[in-house]
């Protein structure tokens, strides 16, 4: 396959995932008996996979500084991976930190297609945390949504 076709099928897919999205949105705004809790069913069901090998490195940036980095950041961020959703206000339910790794779960004031939002942190890097991986969840399981080329190419495509 030539890199033109690559890029071909990299944005149909992501246009896809677009859509897919979108429509899940429209159909749960058209069926006022669903649950707003009940998120829609994953396009893919992979089983979680181990640890990512940063959550064993130890941090450079200390978890308060990054807690009030991605605090003061949190709707710049969102805004980054949800560009059709600009203007809501987001807010975090909390942090855990694994290692190198730091995640915040976050959720929107209006539906943006899933529940809640995972965003994920390496703080490796010096100076300010860099987001490198998002997960959303549906079903109750954490799903990767999409990661940075800096990411780690060990992040679990599911987490529980």
């Amino acid at each position: 396959m030539d890199p033109t076709q690559f890029i071909i099928v990299i944005a149909a897919v992501i246009f896809a995932v677009v859509v897919l999205r979108r429509i899940s949105t429209i159909k749960a705004v058209e069926s006022p008996a669903q649950s707003m809790t009940t998120a829609p069913s994953p396009i893919l069901s992979i089983p979680p996979g181990p640890p990512s090998s940063l959550e064993s490195e130890p941090a450079r940036i200390p978890s308060v500084q990054v807690e009030k980095y991605v605090r003061q950041h949190v709707v710049e961020i969102a805004e980054e991976n949800f560009p059709d959703d600009l203007g809501y206000n987001w807010w975090i339910h909390r942090f855990t930190h694994h290692g190198a790794l730091s995640y915040a779960e976050a959720e929107a004031d209006q539906d943006v297609g899933y529940e809640r939002i995972q965003f994920v942190f390496s703080t490796l890097v010096e100076g300010i945390p860099k987001h490198i991986a998002t997960y959303c969840l549906e079903e109750g399981a954490y799903y990767l949504l999409c990661v940075s080329p800096d990411a780690p190419t060990d992040l679990p495509r599911r987490k529980a």
